[in-house]
């Protein structure tokens, strides 16, 4: 009975510190996403999930797009590979140009 014991006591104190571990660990890991819906022109929206060094967007038109932040001289610039798709932002507002054309303008959130 005493090694049963023994066992449990093992086995409950490992418990703790495991969970203990994963509480510490979570508060050391904070969410470095930062989540924004823009209102566009034309009634289109873009939600913008800012992560580190990338964009997450989810267009009104149901499309979703990863984007890598760029060098700009002012604001922040997200484009694809091969820069045919590029969001910029300042401050809270934002665009999005495809090709050269702008397809969601006038963005702005709250």
């Amino acid at each position: 009975m005493k090694k049963d014991r023994k066992i449990f006591i093992v086995i409950g104190l490992v418990a703790v510190i495991l969970v203990s571990f994963l509480i510490w660990r979570s508060a050391e890991a904070p969410d470095l996403r930062t989540i924004f819906t823009f209102t566009c022109a034309k009634g289109k929206t873009v939600q913008a999930i800012f992560i580190p060094e990338a964009v997450s967007l989810k267009l009104s038109d149901s499309r979703s797009i990863l984007l890598k932040q760029k060098v700009s001289a002012s604001g922040a610039r997200y484009t694809n590979l091969d820069e045919s798709i590029v969001f910029w932002n300042k401050g809270n507002t934002a665009f999005i140009e495809e090709r050269g054309v702008t397809t969601f303008a006038d963005c702005i959130t709250k």
